[in-house]
């Protein structure tokens, strides 16, 4: 299992929480006006309500198979280190 610094857990808990709340909102626009279509919401609406539908509860921290090994696993298909993915949360958190 892997253990969250206080400021991981922070941006988990907030992505959460966001995605949450615009999972909620989203449903309501679909259930007050239907599919927001290109038509109704343009290229950039209709492109991002398919993925914040694509997103929906699929936020949740998850414990790692195999941590010792996670970083030769990420650079065998091209990816930073977690250590270094993870500081740039830390670097854009206090944007949100």
């Amino acid at each position: 299992m892997i253990v969250l610094r206080p400021f991981e857990q922070e941006l988990v808990d907030t992505l959460a929480r966001v995605d949450r709340e615009n999972t909620e909102w989203l449903g309501s626009v679909i259930d007050q006006q239907g599919w927001p279509t290109r038509t109704l919401v343009g290229d950039d609406g209709a492109r991002n309500a398919w993925l914040l539908a694509q997103r929906a509860d699929r936020w949740r921290p998850r414990t790692l198979a195999d941590p010792e090994s996670v970083n030769e696993r990420r650079a065998a298909v091209g990816l930073d280190p977690l250590a270094t993915y993870l500081s740039i949360f830390e670097e854009g958190r206090h944007r949100l």
